[in-house]
């Protein structure tokens, strides 16, 4: 019989979760689990899933579920941790600050730490913090300032604006900036603008090491 396309079969999809509280000793820290999206807000209780014994020894990932979902049978309750649902900034501001991590949607919290305690942040500041709340705490490096052309067009001009400004480090979203830059800017220009450089930069640097 020919499956149901409306109804998903399979492990569930999941999605990257940080702990709420990532320096906390017990964090689960970033973790991939299923989100069903029942509960409103930016952040959900999630339940670790233990494995009925004897577990299979496999690479299998831990599975977490939202709290409010049923174990199922045989299975053990490894806890319930609040967890924060990160959003696409959160993401890009990781991106920036730690351009050489592979996976910006896993932060390196411990390193984040000592980069935060090197600013002279209390650890006990820090441990009672949320993780958008330690994000927002970065120094976000400011990116090169595009170089003025001459006989730019009016189009390479707004770009040019939007790198200067992007490159202060000063604005969290791109809509912050857009606003900032005032009529005639919108966040996906901003956006676009940001990507494009981005782009540019690599290709240089690989022009470099040719």
């Amino acid at each position: 019989m020919a499956k149901d396309p409306q109804v998903h079969h399979g492990r569930p999809p999941e999605t990257w979760l940080w702990d709420a509280r990532p320096l906390e000793n017990d964090s689960w820290g970033n973790i991939r689990g299923f989100d069903d999206g029942l509960t409103a807000g930016d952040f959900a209780d999630m339940r670790l899933w233990l494995k009925p014994a004897p577990r299979p020894l496999t690479n299998e990932p831990p599975i977490y579920r939202p709290a409010h979902a049923p174990l199922p049978p045989m299975y053990g309750d490894g806890g319930v941790r609040r967890c924060y649902r990160p959003t696409e900034d959160d993401v890009e501001l990781v991106k920036r600050v730690y351009p050489d991590v592979g996976n910006p949607a896993a932060p390196p919290w411990m390193r984040i730490e000592a980069d935060l305690i090197a600013t002279r942040r209390s650890p006990a500041e820090l441990v009672s913090m949320n993780a958008p709340a330690l994000l927002r705490l970065l120094p976000v490096p400011a990116a090169k300032p595009a170089r003025r052309r001459r006989g730019a067009t009016t189009s390479e001009k707004k770009h040019d604006r939007i790198i200067e400004a992007w490159a202060t480090g000063r604005y969290r979203t791109y809509a912050d900036c857009a606003r900032e830059l005032g009529e005639g800017f919108d966040a996906d220009e901003v956006h676009n603008a940001v990507d494009r450089e981005a782009a540019r930069r690599r290709r240089d640097r690989r022009r470099g090491t040719d």
